[in-house]
C-alpha cells in the first residue's frame, strides 16, 4: 500500500502561514497533535480542519496520523527500536503504535526494524572487538548487544 502525504500550501490561511517554516517540521514540533498544530499557526482546530478537507479531502488529524506513521517508518528503517520510534512520533503506548502501524502498512514495526538491521549488517559485516578479541558479528549476534548505535547513511 502506497501512502503519500500532500503537504498543505500557505495561501489558505493568508498571513498566518507566511510565518510558518515547513509543515512537516511544524507537525513534528506539535508532536503530531492537531490542537498543538492549530495553536502553532494561530488558527482554530475547526479552521485547520476546513482547510485540510478542502485541499486534501481529509481531516488534519488524518493527515497528521499518516505523517507520523511515515516518520515512524523512516525511523525504523534507520535502525531505531520500535519503542523509540513509537515515542518519538507521539505514541504513548507501543502496543497501540504496533496495531496502528500494522493496520496502515500490513506489517509489524518489528519486522521493518529487523529487515533494516539485517540488510545493514549483510552489507556491512564488520569485525568488532568484543571482550578484548576480534569476532565477526552475524545478523543474529547483533540482537545480543545492548545499546548498539543506530545507523544512518
Amino acid at each position: 500500500m502506497v501512502i503519500s502525504v500532500k503537504l498543505p500550501d500557505t495561501e489558505f490561511f493568508g498571513q498566518t502561514t507566511d510565518r510558518t517554516e515547513d509543515w512537516r517540521a511544524l507537525a513534528k514540533k506539535a508532536r503530531y497533535n492537531q490542537r498543538e498544530l492549530a495553536k502553532l499557526i494561530a488558527v482554530s482546530v475547526r479552521t485547520l480542519d476546513r482547510y485540510f478537507q478542502k485541499e486534501h479531502g481529509m481531516s488534519s488529524c488524518e493527515w497528521l496520523g499518516a505523517l507520523r506513521l511515515l516518520r515512524a517508518r523512516e525511523l525504523l528503517r534507520e535502525g531505531a527500536a520500535v519503542k523509540e520510534a513509537a515515542y518519538e512520533t507521539g505514541f504513548k503506548q507501543v502496543s497501540h503504535f504496533s496495531r496502528v502501524y500494522r493496520k496502515r502498512f500490513g506489517q509489524l514495526p518489528s519486522q521493518v526494524f529487523i529487515e533494516a538491521i539485517s540488510a545493514y549488517w549483510k552489507e556491512n559485516l564488520l569485525e568488532h572487538e568484543l571482550c578484548g578479541r576480534n569476532e565477526k558479528i552475524s545478523t543474529l549476534g547483533l540482537f545480543h548487544f545492548q545499546g548498539w548505535p543506530r545507523f544512518r547513511e
